[in-house]
């Protein structure tokens, strides 16, 4: 069974950025899951439209619209009642309310929660996620093991580059950050090299 996998804005972004002769990351990552997301995630999507990004028609026939409650109605129900909708991170609040709604009407399993919104899911997040334990949380990282993994075309060059190329990207944003922010990515980077290199010892080495 595929997994069902609820992307964000900055992983949708994120995934599109590292691209081969196969595609980008994205591209691949389509292949593999049913890729959903909210329609406050999809409109953030289309102001940052990228050539390489599926079309407008493709993109919007993933869109989930929840039918149990109305994403006002969720949000009430699961976040803090005084979080105003134009506030921040309704993108990843909506496609949770969409998440959970997927899962109680259709009973899925095997269900991912895609974000490389590290501020949010440290911080509105941790009680929903602990309350309602149905989903996988992944960022974009996570999402190269997968593909190593599961995708005939990601190398262990490949995976190697893809985590440095959007370790790089994502550092654009280092001027803004303190120091200790900045270690911590550090601290991912290596961590999942080392992720790559454990995978390579498990499946591609031959009498190790």
């Amino acid at each position: 069974m595929r997994f069902t996998c609820f992307i964000d804005t900055s992983s949708y972004i994120n995934l599109t950025n590292f691209q081969f002769n196969k595609g980008t990351l994205l591209h691949l990552l389509h292949e593999k899951v049913n890729i959903r997301f909210s329609s406050e995630v999809n409109y953030e999507i289309g102001k940052h439209y990228d050539i390489r990004m599926p079309s407008n028609v493709e993109r919007s026939s993933k869109v989930y619209r929840p039918l149990r409650y109305n994403h006002l109605e969720y949000e009430k129900r699961i976040f803090d009642n005084n979080v105003k909708r134009e506030s921040g991170n309704l993108g990843e609040r909506d496609n949770f309310s969409s998440m959970l709604d997927f899962y109680l009407k259709q009973a899925h399993g095997g269900i991912i929660f895609l974000s490389d919104d590290v501020k949010a899911i440290d911080g509105n997040f941790i009680e929903p996620l602990s309350s309602f334990p149905i989903c996988k949380v992944w960022n974009s990282f996570d999402t190269i093991l997968f593909l190593l993994i599961s995708h005939k075309f990601v190398t262990i060059d490949v995976a190697m580059t893809a985590i440095k190329d959007l370790d790089s990207f994502m550092a654009t944003d280092d001027e803004k950050m303190d120091p200790e922010k900045t270690k911590k990515r550090i601290q991912r980077r290596k961590f999942y090299l080392k992720c790559v290199d454990r995978i390579n010892h498990v499946l591609f080495i031959k009498n190790y």
